[in-house]
């Protein structure tokens, strides 16, 4: 199983490009620079969203899906959205993958916390 680590920045308390569905209480996360085959290898595995590196995640869940999505204000137009489904187990996990000055994103790491198997 897989698992991400993304900068989520909050505008107003609030994260930047997220979505829930009142309907089905599933959340949906973009747009994110990444390839339809990352994107795959995280069906089923977990997302989680950061203020900052050096802070535990803020919100996150178990990925059920992902769609794609263009983005025309940035170069790379292609982007992907994330659907899951938020759960407190979440929070406050650590930053895990990749975590110089431009990282934005962990990179897909092997899930490993307890509540990922």
């Amino acid at each position: 199983m897989k698992a991400i680590h993304l900068l989520c920045r909050l505008e107003g308390g609030r994260p930047r490009n997220i979505n829930k569905d009142k309907a089905t209480g599933m959340v949906h996360s973009g747009n994110w620079d990444f390839m339809p085959e990352e994107a795959e290898e995280l069906v089923g595995g977990w997302i989680y969203l950061h203020e900052k590196k050096a802070e535990p995640s803020y919100y996150g869940g178990q990925v059920t899906g992902w769609y794609k999505a263009q983005d025309d204000t940035v170069a790379r137009t292609n982007r992907i959205k994330f659907i899951f489904r938020p759960v407190i187990e979440g929070k406050n996990v650590k930053w895990r993958g990749q975590s110089h000055v431009m990282a934005w994103t962990g990179g897909v790491v092997r899930a490993d916390c307890p509540h990922e198997k």
